[in-house]
């Protein structure tokens, strides 16, 4: 019984690091594309600014 225990507590706690660790990493990510678009479409407005003026 006790051993039966421990072991479903065990795959509880693993299951729940997994989604922790699993949720970490897709936040990151997200967040990591959305600045490197978001700097992407900066950098592109600034380009645009300096042909403006250029012309």
């Amino acid at each position: 019984m006790i051993f039966a225990y421990w072991m479903s507590n065990w795959a509880m706690q693993l299951l729940l690091w997994l989604t922790v660790g699993v949720v970490t990493i897709v936040v990151v990510l997200a967040v990591w594309l959305i600045l490197t678009a978001f700097g992407m479409k900066h950098r592109q407005s600034q380009r645009k600014t300096s042909n403006w003026r250029r012309n």
